[in-house]
């Protein structure tokens, strides 16, 4: 670390080491004074104010493994004076990145086959951050055979059980991480989301988004929440209802949760909602977390939120004739 700072250093780029510790086993206190929290490097560059991990080999520059972040660091800048080159420290933040750094995006276009017994849709799954960085770093050094198995997992995230037409990759290496993301387009078909019902179908519209976390069953909470990483997961879901077919509940698919801050602000939120323009039924689903740390009294709005995302999945269209 040390002869990459002087590497640096020569080159003129200013920088700023930084001392931490493992936010999830021991978290930085700066009110205690304790050499215990000196335990791992980074590197800060303040004129782009992006950090680095320069002894993990599978992140990149403007990304850092989580349990760094949303902690406190001593950053230690060098100075002179009198001829004496020295360093000085400071305890400051280490921020997580913001919900817009870390993503899971979905678009899915779905039709109904003739007999109405199966669907065919088309995906493009776009994720970024730290759930790019799930995949990318390794695409380049998995076998073929490998490789495929994790396309093809990445692909039936919504359901196992769907057949997989056809599936290209886009910036599926190391050169992308925290640059560009990784994104899945892929043509599959499936029966798992239809039954019928007499005259009726069952369309489990819901699970189109795949399984979510629930906190339905949940013992009184004594610790506050902490979060892994800023998130958000955004889905678009254009449905091409069948002919003769109008949708008897869709109001089922309005949901609006989210964690209220005592300014006003929005800390996290799920909300869906549709348009309908004739037989195109368009679902926007915007869910994004954006604070590390809750406290006890904000834990019942923030379990809302997380079901908020398990309610969806049990959104069944009933499907009549018209």
């Amino acid at each position: 670390v040390l002869s990459l700072s002087n590497t640096y250093k020569q080159l003129g780029i200013a920088h700023e080491l930084v001392l931490t510790s493992d936010r999830t086993t021991k978290r930085f206190d700066e009110k205690f004074e304790s050499y215990d929290f000196l335990e791992h490097y980074l590197i800060y560059f303040p004129e782009i104010d992006l950090f680095l991990d320069p002894t993990e080999i599978y992140y990149r520059l403007g990304l850092i493994p989580a349990k760094y972040t949303a902690n406190n660091g001593l950053f230690i800048k060098e100075v002179s004076a009198a001829g004496i080159v020295t360093g000085v420290g400071k305890i400051k933040n280490i921020p997580a990145p913001s919900r817009e750094k870390c993503f899971d995006k979905l678009r899915l276009n779905v039709k109904f086959s003739s007999d109405l017994l199966s669907n065919s849709m088309t995906m493009r799954k776009e994720n970024f951050g730290y759930y790019a960085n799930s995949y990318q770093p390794y695409f380049e050094i998995l076998s073929d055979d490998v490789k495929k198995e994790v396309q093809e997992e990445i692909v039936k995230y919504i359901s196992k059980n769907i057949e997989i037409v056809s599936m290209q990759f886009e910036n599926a290496n190391s050169e992308f991480i925290a640059r560009k993301p990784l994104i899945a387009n892929a043509e599959i078909t499936s029966t798992e989301f239809i039954q019928k019902a007499g005259n009726k179908i069952l369309f489990k519209v819901g699970d189109l988004i795949g399984p979510q976390a629930e906190m339905y069953n949940v013992e009184k909470r004594v610790l506050p929440v902490e979060n892994d990483f800023n998130r958000t997961y955004y889905r678009v879901l254009t449905i091409e209802i069948p002919e003769g077919y109008k949708i008897e509940n869709l109001q089922d698919i309005i949901i609006n949760k989210s964690v209220v801050e005592s300014d006003g602000s929005i800390s996290s939120k799920f909300t869906s909602n549709y348009t309908l323009q004739g037989n195109i039924l368009t679902i926007t689903v915007d869910e994004w977390y954006n604070q590390i740390y809750y406290p006890i009294e904000k834990f019942e709005d923030y379990r809302a939120v997380i079901n908020a995302a398990a309610d969806f999945n049990k959104v069944v269209f009933v499907l009549v004739g018209k």
